[in-house]
């Protein structure tokens, strides 16, 4: 088994090159896993909701304003320490594979074609070389016991091609030998062998993207043939409402309790912001739309539980914040990176939440 992370390159273009390769690959989890490893320190790329800041290991604080440019010229247009600023900080290159996934243009869909082409050459090699030894193994089974010998076990569980050794006894006669050593072989390990190769030749397709398997998995088969429609339910379920969330959650804006905890209770509704996290351009935008509308109903509230001057600063702070969520809107319809957008509106979440529990605590 290979790391690697042992195989850095030194010089920008082929560490470009390898990273780029990783981006788009399959191996990069266990390349993470590895640099993690190394970089103790590495921490979750999620931004620090108790302070307001982005986290400073996340994608988007390590390249900045270049994302835009990564994603439509890949990684050629970093210098080379921001380069190995993302192998310093492993968990932001998850990030950068989603963000390449959802937003990357043509020249990442040209890495992924390539990429592609050799992971699914790599994994055909592997099959059929253990195919080969199912069916033919080579010499170097021991008379007594029938285990294979250090040599073919490397050639099962390397990963660099390696040829099955052509047998030094006419086949007649190594049958004869084998027949009277041990039982007859059965076929079975033969045939499952070659199903599994073809198994894991589709899987490492599907992985790649060059191909989607559509199967049922769980789904009880229709009773009825295709060309038999089936009759309408006379009478269909209506479905059931849908619950908001934030502050157009019903019971998120009381009016029977104390001013402090009246904007204690504001604060924990404007948290469940996080509570999910689109990355699509689609959803995004629904994500700071639903956020801005309950923005509208607590301006639209009575604030029954505070002091005039308290109302007054509230439905103040809600306008600011609700322009605020227009720009970030603006910019997503400008065809800002969705991921990017996001995080500025946390920054906005963020602190807004801090704004009114510092509020509280002033009433406690």
């Amino acid at each position: 088994m290979s790391l690697f992370a042992m195989e850095i390159p030194e010089t920008h273009t082929e560490l470009v090159d390898w990273l780029e390769h990783h981006l788009v690959g399959l191996d990069l989890a266990a390349l993470v896993a590895e640099l993690a490893a190394v970089h103790a320190s590495v921490g979750p790329t999620n931004a620090d909701h108790s302070t307001g800041e982005p986290d400073a290991t996340s994608a988007v604080s390590v390249l900045g304003g270049h994302i835009p440019e990564v994603m439509d010229g890949g990684l050629t247009v970093l210098e080379t320490q921001q380069v190995r600023a993302l192998l310093q900080h492993p968990r932001s290159l998850l990030e950068l594979q989603e963000l390449v996934l959802t937003s990357g243009g043509a020249h990442w869909d040209k890495r992924m074609e390539e990429t592609a082409s050799d992971e699914f050459q790599r994994i055909a090699d592997t099959g059929w070389r253990r195919m080969k030894l199912t069916i033919a193994p080579p010499v170097g089974l021991s008379e007594g016991n029938g285990q294979i010998s250090s040599a073919a076990a490397d050639t099962v569980s390397g990963d660099a091609p390696t040829e099955v050794a052509p047998p030094t006894l006419r086949l007649s006669e190594a049958r004869e030998q084998r027949a009277a050593a041990a039982p007859a072989r059965s076929v079975g390990p033969a045939v499952l062998a070659t199903a599994a190769m073809f198994l894991l030749g589709a899987f490492g397709l599907q992985q790649a993207g060059m191909i989607s398997l559509n199967l049922d998995q769980g789904q009880p088969l229709a009773h009825n043939p295709p060309d038999v429609p089936t009759p309408a339910d006379p009478t269909p379920a209506t479905p059931a409402p849908q619950s908001g969330w934030g502050w157009d959650r019903p019971g998120a804006i009381p009016n029977d309790v104390a001013p402090n905890a009246y904007l204690t209770t504001l604060a924990h509704g404007a948290d469940e912001w996080f509570n999910k996290r689109p990355t699509d351009p689609e959803g995004v935008k629904k994500r700071i739309s639903d956020f801005r509308k309950g923005c509208s109903t607590l301006i639209a509230s009575s604030h029954e539980p505070l002091a005039e001057e308290d109302r007054t600063w509230l439905v103040d702070k809600c306008k600011k914040w609700r322009d605020k969520l227009d720009e970030h809107l603006a910019a997503l319809d400008a065809g800002e990176v969705p991921l990017t957008v996001r995080a500025a509106a946390d920054e906005t979440v963020t602190k807004l939440i801090k704004a009114m529990r510092a509020r509280a605590d002033g009433l406690a």
